[in-house]
């Protein structure tokens, strides 16, 4: 059963069985850090830089799924949106769309590759500028993917927009590429939109600490996170 959710998702209680097909990690580093005043992803944050700290937990999370699932590897289980030195990086096709404009982008390229075509792989999709966000918490969400089967178009914490996962469907597509289109009203061009046009797995956060999900967005934000 399912049950209609505030933030667009739906939730499910059913089991099912486990799905050996890979997950890709996505880092949003696109964005244009207006009120940061400075690249986010390059920024130095604990002895590294943020999207260093970013990609090494989800790296983690990825991997641990991979060994829980015999998943198959992936040369390199992280996609970039944006242009950050050292990853494997997609650019937007269309700057200034935000988030969706970068998973649209990350979605085209897939296809291109050949790569999008299996409905039951899934990107994992985080943004940079989430240093508080563990490779538990990350480990977490995947595991509730795998368990609902392969009913829903992907899966996020009940209220939040990310960390977010989509299947690498024809829907899924279509639906980002519809909210990218030029004729698509801005307040709609959005994660929160694209999850209100899709079937989405909500799982509880009641338990994570909210830390989690913040955001750095200007320095005063960054320097409240501790490495």
């Amino acid at each position: 059963m399912k049950t209609a959710k505030p933030n667009g998702c739906a939730v499910t209680r059913s089991a099912g069985t486990d799905k050996k097909n890979r997950i890709l990690g996505v880092i949003l580093a696109g964005g244009r850090s207006s009120r940061m005043g400075r690249d986010k992803a390059t920024l130095p944050f604990g002895g590294t830089r943020l999207i260093d700290r970013v990609a090494t937990r989800l790296r983690a999370a990825i991997e641990e799924d991979r060994s829980a699932t015999a998943a198959a590897a992936a040369a390199d289980p992280i996609l970039v949106s944006g242009s950050v030195d050292g990853y494997a990086c997609v650019a937007d096709r269309t700057p200034g769309l935000g988030p969706i404009g970068g998973v649209e982008s990350v979605l085209r390229h897939l296809v291109a590759r050949a790569a999008g075509e299996d409905a039951a792989a899934a990107l994992l999709v985080v943004p940079v500028d989430m240093p508080s966000l563990t490779s538990k918490v990350l480990g977490a969400l995947i595991r509730e993917w795998r368990k609902s089967g392969s009913g829903f178009d992907g899966a996020a914490f009940y209220g939040r927009e990310l960390p977010v996962i989509f299947a690498l469907s024809a829907k899924v597509r279509d639906v980002v590429e519809d909210l990218c289109k030029p004729a698509t009203p801005a307040e709609m061009r959005s994660v929160r939109a694209l999850l209100g046009r899709l079937t989405m797995l909500a799982v509880d956060a009641e338990n994570i600490p909210k830390r989690e999900f913040l955001n750095a967005n200007t320095p005063g934000d960054l320097a409240g996170f501790h490495p």
